[in-house]
């Protein structure tokens, strides 16, 4: 009587418990980006201004394929450039990302130094 009863309990709680949630692999994708461009109108000197990017963009899918959800971390780095010397910034860190799933519809940016 005794084992009855644990099986019961033991199947009762087994279907309470939701399943895994079944998602395709998500795809991660790394690229950089450059931009380049002299700043004319804050002295008499030519100063240079660059900027390299490494983005690293992870999209999420859901079983069917379809996208659900995409992560975005950027490492900015910019180089000031002028008559004498230069100046190059520490890492600029971005993270972003969007939720795409029909419950959710927010998307948000977070700088993090």
């Amino acid at each position: 009587m005794r084992r009855f009863v644990l099986c019961l309990v033991v199947a009762a709680f087994s279907a309470l418990v939701p399943g895994s949630a079944s998602a395709a692999q998500p795809v991660m994708t790394n690229y950089t980006q450059d931009y380049a461009s002299p700043i004319t109108d804050v002295c008499a000197a030519a100063i240079g201004f660059s900027t390299h990017l490494v983005i690293t963009e992870t999209d999420y899918f859901d079983a069917n394929g379809a996208p659900t959800r995409q992560y975005i971390h950027t490492v900015e780095r910019d180089t000031f450039t002028g008559p004498a010397r230069s100046l190059i910034t520490d890492p600029i860190r971005t993270e972003s990302g969007s939720d795409w799933t029909p419950a959710a519809t927010s998307s948000a940016a977070v700088p993090q130094v």
